[in-house]
């Protein structure tokens, strides 16, 4: 059994280059090279997708094609800062020494509830910020309108009292 310093050894092995060559013609879901599983989103270039571990060996022997994905770079970082966040990896119970391909797309839908729930985060936050942008205006607007009214009544009130003393002087 062979053993790897690290996992940076481990990416650079034949062992890793069979289980993605293996992912690649078996368990790919959209059948594709190019196509995040996650979103979807077709990349024209292959140095924007990335292969996703659910969970990292504890022997990189017992890796296999089942236990990763294939997403686009952008959404690798996102799931690990995710993973950061919650302080441990989210995928399922999932042992790569199992061919269980159930908890692969359990896996993806998980990654799809995120990757959703990130979105509607960030369109929420943008909402947030564009509410009070607008409430930031409307209230500057209904400050400027009340100095006009304001300004408006004294303007009459000075006219008035100008009309009133030319009536006076006649």
């Amino acid at each position: 059994m062979k053993k790897y310093k690290n996992y940076e050894e481990y990416l650079k092995s034949d062992k890793w280059k069979e289980i993605k060559e293996d992912f690649r013609k078996n368990y790919n879901s959209s059948g594709w090279d190019n196509v995040c599983e996650v979103t979807g989103e077709i990349l024209i270039d292959k140095y924007e997708m990335a292969h996703h571990h659910f969970k990292y060996p504890t022997n990189w022997e017992e890796d296999s094609p089942e236990n990763i994905v294939l997403i686009s770079r952008d959404l690798h970082a996102l799931i690990h800062k995710i993973a950061e966040e919650e302080e441990e990896n989210p995928g399922l119970d999932h042992n790569p020494q199992e061919k269980d391909l159930e908890n692969r797309h359990k896996y993806l839908s998980y990654l799809r509830k995120k990757y959703i729930e990130m979105i509607i985060n960030d369109w929420t936050q943008k909402e947030d910020c564009l509410l009070e942008i607008s409430r930031t205006k409307s209230n500057k607007i209904k400050d400027l309108s009340d100095r006009l009214i304001e300004k408006n009544i004294i303007i009459r009130a000075l006219t008035e009292k100008i009309q009133s003393m030319d009536k006076k002087n006649g």
